[in-house]
Order: C-alpha cells, then structure tokens, then sequence
C-alpha cells in the first residue's frame, strides 16, 4: 500500500483532500513579503515604483520590516515567515494576465 493510499484510507480521505495535506505539509508555513507603498493624488505610477524599488533594496539588505513615509508618501514592509494561508484562491497556475503559468 502506497503513502498516499493509507492517508486516504485511514482518514477516509478523498484523493484529493489526501493530496492536498500532503502538499501542505511539503510546502507549509508559507513565506510572504508584504509591500505597501503609497503617494498623494499629485504623485504617478513612477513615484509608486521609486517607493517599491527602494523598499526592496531594503529588504536585499536584510531587512525584515521597515516604513519609511511623511504621513502620506512611503512605504512600508513586512516579513512573514509563518503563514499557514495562500494569498491565492486562484488554482495553481492561474494568471490574471489570462495566460496560465508553468506550475512547479
């Protein structure tokens, strides 16, 4: 009897409720990198990216957390290593772009 057939088995599982707690447990606590950045109505797409671009070279320095801002133009950032819940509700391999991606 194979792994996957004694989890369905023993736990009367579905195939795929089986799969998916083998995947969790492979790929579990996800990792995650949240990123705001924000500028007044005067500022453009490019103020926005100049925000993002400098927050990143913050978090390649090693950072895990950081804001920087004068009370409506910044950014901030946070790293979070313990996430048990996807981002995504989408399937794997969805695109909002309406291509599908290569799944790994």
């Amino acid at each position: 009897m194979t792994n996957s057939t004694a989890i369905e088995k023993n736990n009367k599982l579905t195939p795929n409720e089986a799969a998916d707690i083998r995947w969790r447990s492979h790929a579990y606590p996800l990792k995650r990198i949240t990123v705001s950045v924000q500028c007044t109505r005067h500022g453009n797409k490019e103020s926005l990216i100049t925000l993002l671009e400098a927050a990143i070279e913050r978090i390649k320095a090693g950072q895990e957390e950081g804001t920087e801002h004068d009370d409506d133009f910044g950014y901030r950032f946070l790293f979070h290593d313990d996430s048990h819940h996807s981002i995504f509700s989408e399937p794997a391999g969805y695109s909002s772009s309406g291509n599908q991606t290569e799944t790994k």
